[in-house]
């Protein structure tokens, strides 16, 4: 069975998933509290990936910040 993919969210998508700067998600690549994949110079994040690396429940929108 193959498994749905993952869409990719760029870095203001993730800021405004998490309530959070821009500069935010990046000061959290910058100190590895994030995973980053890069297409090309350009920084995109799984949702899965940085929930499990905060610890935070399933999904954008969820009520707690980092």
């Amino acid at each position: 069975m193959h498994q749905k993919p993952e869409n990719l969210l760029s870095q203001t998508q993730l800021a405004a998933s998490l309530g959070v700067s821009s500069r935010t998600v990046q000061r959290y690549v910058r100190l590895g509290k994030i995973p980053v994949h890069r297409i090309g110079p350009v920084p995109v994040f799984r949702w899965s990936e940085v929930a499990a690396a905060l610890s935070l429940g399933e999904g954008p929108g969820r009520s707690q910040t980092p």
